[in-house]
Formats: C-alpha cells, structure tokens, sequence
C-alpha cells in the first residue's frame, strides 16, 4: 500500500514510478491519497501492472491495482502504450482452440481506478492501455468502489 505519498521526477524502462509484478500467485497494490507525476518510461508513464498465464501449469500471477483517490499526471511513455498506467498480461505464444488462454483466476493484469484524476499524461496510445491481452482489463469507476466496477 502506498498511501499519502508523491512519487515524483522519476525514470525506468517500464513503469516510471511502479512496476507491480506478479509471476506466481496474487499481488495487489493500492495507491491511496497519492500523486504520481512527472514520471518517465517506455511504457507505462507513472505505473505498469503485470501479470503472468502459465498454460502448461495452469497458475500465473494476478496483478491488481487500485487508484483511489489519487492524481495521476504529466507522466509520459516514451515509445509505448499507458502514460498514466499501462497494464500488460503475458501468456504463452501456443495458444489454440484445443489450449485456450487460461482466463483469472489463474493470472491476469487488473488495474482499478476510482474517485482520482488522471490529467495530461503522454503516450503513443491511451492515458491508460490495457496490452496484448484477453485477460489485461483497466476499469473505469464512478462513484462505487473498485471491486464493484464495470468492465469498460
């Protein structure tokens, strides 16, 4: 939990200044009362939510984000997708009709944002990307709490 906090000017590959990462089991991070600014990546501007599908084994990691409350702005992603937030779902390239994806609860990329402001955040595509996933979700909320959201 990160709460009452400023993460500010900072600089990384992915995830300028979060990277929240599941490969096994379930990983959940909320960001409470906070600012996320003037952050830089290649993707994911200020935060990037990761989770893993393993088919063969059929587990992976569910990564999940809850933004409450928060701001979120003038981050940018460089080359990539989410300058806000970029949340991104690997799964196995050999997926067929005979071996589907494995769909959550085995793993995924879930990123909940409610009650906060997402504002002049810049990338090649979205303030917040959902990537290369059936199981990647980002929700919108208004006015209930995260764990209640459509999916958009």
């Amino acid at each position: 939990t990160i709460a009452r906090s400023l993460l500010t000017r900072n600089r990384a590959i992915v995830g300028g200044a979060l990277y929240n990462y599941a490969y096994d089991g379930h990983l959940t991070t909320t960001i409470s009362r906070s600012a996320i600014t003037a952050n830089e990546a290649t993707d994911g501007g200020g935060i990037y939510t990761f989770g893993t599908v393993h088919l063969i084994w059929y587990a992976g990691g569910r990564a999940t984000l809850d933004v409450l409350n928060s701001f979120d702005g003038g981050n940018a992603a460089d080359l990539g997708g989410g300058g806000a937030i970029a949340v991104h779902q690997s799964s196995p390239p050999f997926a067929s009709p005979e071996s589907p994806q494995v769909p959550p609860p085995f793993g995924g990329s879930f990123a909940n944002v409610a009650f906060s402001t997402l504002s002049n955040n810049a990338a090649a595509f979205g303030a917040i990307a959902a990537i290369r996933s059936d199981s990647s979700q980002a929700r919108r909320c208004d006015m209930m709490p995260p764990f209640e959201c459509p999916v958009a």
